[in-house]
């Protein structure tokens, strides 16, 4: 009985796999790639690399927007404090300057980041 549960695990665990292989992006939803609050900068760098350099891989011709969004003065000093360690982490990554771009954007509602990922022809993110 346990063989027979280990064997349909295993099926499923493949199906889910080969169901998932060759996906390609069919929405611009779909670009979102990573969107948080505050977080530690420890954090962000993980989340950087375990997602868009990951990305950046998978798709070698494709453009990434970082959006900071904020609501007052004192969020936008972090994110510009942010912004230049963003920039030392892609450069110490191999970032080209031309696959990343940081935008800042003024929002009443929240402070976070949402990081999307572009093909060329692509639609900037709003």
């Amino acid at each position: 009985m346990l063989m027979k549960r280990i064997l349909l695990l295993t099926i499923l665990v493949l199906a889910c796999c080969f169901e998932s292989f060759g996906h390609e992006r069919e929405s611009i939803q779909d670009n979102i790639i990573d969107d948080y609050g505050k977080i530690s900068w420890k954090d962000e760098q993980k989340r950087l690399q375990d997602n868009l350099l990951v990305e950046f891989a998978n798709y070698p011709e494709w453009k990434a927007y970082l959006i900071f969004s904020y609501k007052n003065k004192s969020e936008l000093k972090l994110i510009k404090a942010r912004q230049q360690k963003i920039q030392k982490f892609f450069k110490d990554n191999n970032v080209p300057q031309n696959r990343f771009q940081l935008v800042i954007s003024r929002k009443n509602t929240f402070y976070g980041t949402s990081i999307w990922i572009i093909p060329e022809e692509g639609k900037i993110p709003s």
